[in-house]
């Protein structure tokens, strides 16, 4: 077992502090006056050594004492800010499998894989926080997921134990710090750090024979509209910081053109300015009578001033309560919009996945020194996933971070550190494809 360094250095601090829990359980308890006091008479009367001395304090006022001491000098424990922001690489996992057909070894397989998956979803969540997971989702899930047991180094089973139907094991995981580093590095993570984005909502409501929008009498204060509520929650639970125009708009700064309701990019920019918002999520809510509603999103940069990204979502009400229809396009708008804001926030460039073919394929090493290759040599390349395989050809899926120069560009650049003689074919939006040569 391997043994904590002590902090004072010294070798047998560690055998200490267990010698003297032992003994502070094996002693009377506190609780129980008994045993107290058959003590105390089988020794007789105790000298009195000084305030502090043994037999000094009574057992009630000792008690007291230890209370006292608990209230004010506390043991020291993180605060929930720093849980979230330390990186453990050693943390608890629960893992569960089913019992099918009293096969206990292949359930206790299933709770291993289980609780290791579990375990590494928790250390990122405390690596990356809540905004770098949402960033991330999706290179998450297809480039660092599935490689839990490869990125964790090791575990220990603590306990375990099988009910019903059940198998469930709790096990104390060490994450390959370095290894998953790398992952996260091919897969083009990107963790968010710094405050929470100011986010501005200007969304307009349109409903038969009506159109609203509160930023075309500012002054009035109206109240917030249906599309305003739901989009604050769901900002508000991705963690990005909601402005709340309630709390007063500014008086100078607006001209006329930033009262309309069909607001451009300038006028979505002043507004954000004047707000001092990172963001304005801006569009419109439709009702179609009561058949269906629309969500039109979209966000613009406010230190730019250009769209980001977008999203539309429609719902049928079909006998649904009008919120409730309304709550999930917000959640599901929202959900595309999140990745693109965060990433733009970030300052990282924008990746690209592309589809690789290599034909003329005779063995798997010809495969894997092509592979490598685009991982290791050809700059931009952030990951790279064997996608299909045929008897004379393979295809990959490459992350390429966009800008400068092209993909087939950087490739043919690099080609001289290859050691196979492949030719370029043609590449486009469908993909490129290589052939080697014979």
């Amino acid at each position: 077992m391997d043994r904590e360094t002590p902090r004072d250095g010294s070798p047998n601090e560690s055998l200490r502090a267990p010698q003297r829990a032992e003994a502070f359980i094996a002693g009377p308890q506190l609780s129980d006056s008994r045993p107290m006091k058959r003590h105390i008479h089988t020794h007789g009367p105790r000298r009195n050594k000084g305030p502090f001395g043994t037999g000094a304090l009574p057992g009630g006022i000792l008690l007291a004492a230890v209370l006292l001491c608990a209230v004010f000098f506390p043991l020291s424990a993180p605060s929930p800010a720093a849980a979230r922001n330390r990186t453990p690489h050693e943390l608890l996992a629960v893992g569960s499998g089913r019992i099918v057909d009293g096969n206990l070894a292949r359930a206790k397989r299933d709770a291993i894989g289980s609780g290791l998956a579990h375990g590494l979803e928790t250390y990122l969540g405390l690596r990356l926080g809540d905004q770098g997971m949402v960033t991330n989702f999706e290179r998450l899930v297809q480039d660092v997921l599935p490689y839990s047991k490869e990125v964790i180094q090791n575990f220990v089973i603590l306990a375990e134990v099988g009910r019903d139907d059940e198998y469930k094991i709790l096990m104390r995981i060490t994450i390959n710090e370095n290894l998953l580093e790398r992952k996260l590095r091919d897969a083009g993570a990107v963790e968010v750090k710094g405050p929470a984005l100011k986010v501005l909502v200007m969304v307009g409501e349109t409903a038969p024979g009506r159109r609203a929008c509160w930023w075309r009498r500012p002054e009035i204060q109206s109240a917030l509209g249906p599309a305003e509520v739901s989009l604050y929650r769901v900002l508000q639970d991705r963690g990005f910081e909601v402005l709340d125009r309630l709390r007063g708009v500014p008086d100078t700064g607006i001209d006329k053109r930033m009262k309309k309701c069909d607001v451009g990019p300038e006028a979505l920019t002043a507004w954000g300015r004047l707000f001092g918002a990172d963001v304005v999520v801006y569009g419109s809510l439709e009702q179609d009578g009561e058949t269906e509603i629309s969500l039109d999103l979209s966000a613009l940069a406010v230190a730019s001033g250009t769209r980001i990204c977008g999203a539309s979502e429609l719902a049928p009400l079909e006998g649904r309560a009008f919120l409730e229809a309304l709550n999930d396009l917000a959640g599901q708008a929202v959900a595309r919009l999140s990745p693109c804001i965060l990433r733009e926030a970030s300052g990282a460039p924008e990746a690209k996945r592309i589809l690789v073919t290599l034909k003329g394929v005779k063995n798997f090493r010809q495969v894997r020194l092509f592979r490598d290759f685009l991982k290791t040599d050809v700059p931009g390349v952030r990951s790279v996933r064997q996608r299909r395989v045929g008897r004379t050809y393979v295809t990959v899926e490459v992350t390429y971070e966009e800008g400068g120069a092209s993909f087939a560009e950087q490739v043919s650049k690099s080609l001289d550190d290859l050691p196979l003689k492949v030719d370029f074919i043609r590449g486009g939006e469908e993909g490129y494809i290589f052939s080697i040569r014979e």
